[in-house]
């Protein structure tokens, strides 16, 4: 079974229910890998929310897990960014692998791309992985790693395990492309992402099972969450499923334009039919379009008394035009920052230049050094599809 993202410990906008969600979520998931007896737990990254977790990601991360050494099933794991600390300290899931009594938890790559042997009930599986690679020069850093957790043995399962984002997700701040994996492993397991997404490398799949809950805004387009089984063999994936996780809390994104009284409380209406519908009370966000001044009070009174009860908690935000005579017209969210990359979006009207504008400002107004230059200059050629000499 691969697992990915758990973020243990997390408490999306302060809520006290939803890091205890997150816990639900994560022990239905170990549940299912002792239904369907799988062999192997894969975890690809990110397995605590941040490098000092609360008290009670670790045990709810030990009770879970714990289940899964009384049955013999082992389970590894690489670093993702989340559990990466900035300083020398000890990563998290480097305590769960000390509780050999207790748990059959294993770090890989932890200090550089490593293979391991992993026996399992039906033979043994070769995994190797690395840590999450981060910096603007992690994808040379990733290319030489990949030189050395290849060539790959032919005669045995075999798993890489990765926590970085492929060109073929489609994000412009991508780590290495899908080609530049190394070949002949049975199973690509992929992290970070937290969206369903898969690919294949020749027979093998490459999988991001996503994250289990859903953390941000952005996320709520895939309402579902998953785990994937993998069934696999020397150099092939045979097949995969993925799993669909049931006790995850519905998240909703609403956008309603303003146009008078009556028409809004139509909306807010139709908005309560809606969530009554759900056995787990939703968290919504909502996007208010062009709310007169006026109008604003009255809109967050008829909110607080309409959805009472029927979510967990909304988010509200007014959208408005904001016209400056020396700049083009930009649509801002009022929110407590400044979000620069849908500004130059909106300037822009091209997404992806915008993206890349981001990102350029991004690594250029961190540092001088070369090595910063030469990540813009790749990015650039590749946005363009330059080649060296252009």
């Amino acid at each position: 079974m691969h697992i990915s993202d758990t973020h243990l410990g997390n408490r999306q906008y302060g809520i006290a229910e939803r890091e205890q969600d997150v816990y639900t979520v994560f022990d239905e998931a170990m549940d299912i890998a002792l239904k369907e007896h799988v062999d192997l737990v894969i975890h690809t990254g990110d397995v605590f929310d941040s490098t000092r977790p609360p008290a009670q990601a670790f045990k709810q991360a030990i009770l879970s897990l714990r289940k899964l050494k009384e049955k013999n099933i082992p389970v590894v794991a690489i670093l993702g960014d989340h559990d990466t600390p900035r300083r020398r300290m000890l990563p998290p899931p480097v305590l769960l692998e000390e509780l050999k009594e207790a748990l059959n938890f294993k770090v890989v790559g932890l200090k550089g791309p490593e293979k391991v042997q992993i026996r399992t009930k039906n033979g043994e599986v070769l995994v190797a992985g690395v840590a999450a690679q981060r910096g603007p020069a992690r994808r040379q850093r990733l290319l030489d790693i990949f030189k050395k957790l290849a060539p790959v043995p032919s005669d045995k399962p075999t798993i890489l395990m990765l926590h970085q984002t492929l060109h073929e997700v489609g994000t412009p701040d991508f780590d290495i492309e899908l080609g530049e994996l190394p070949r002949g492993y049975s199973y690509y397991a992929m992290g970070h992402i937290h969206l369903f997404k898969t690919f294949m490398l020749g027979d093998s799949a490459v999988v991001y099972p996503g994250s289990i809950e859903i953390f941000r805004r952005d996320e709520a387009k895939q309402p579902k969450r998953y785990v994937v089984l993998a069934e696999i063999k020397a150099k092939k994936t045979v097949n995969i499923e993925k799993i669909e996780l049931q006790n995850v809390r519905p998240q909703l994104l609403k956008e309603i334009t303003y146009t008078d009284n009556k028409t809004f409380e139509s909306s807010i209406s139709r908005l309560k039919l809606e969530l009554s519908k759900y056995k787990k009370r939703p968290l919504l966000h909502i996007i208010l379009k062009r709310v007169p001044s006026t109008a604003k009070k009255r809109a967050r009174m008829l909110l607080d008394r309409s959805l009472q009860g029927l979510c967990l908690a909304y988010r509200v935000e007014f959208e408005e035009v904001i016209e400056e005579s020396t700049f083009t017209t930009l649509n801002i969210r009022k929110t407590r920052h400044i979000d620069v990359a849908e500004m130059l979006r909106e300037a822009l009207k091209d997404r992806e230049l915008a993206d890349l504008a981001y990102k350029l400002i991004e690594i250029l107004g961190s540092e001088t050094r070369q090595d910063f230059y030469d990540e813009a200059l790749r990015l650039v050629k590749n946005f363009y599809g330059l080649d060296e000499s252009g």
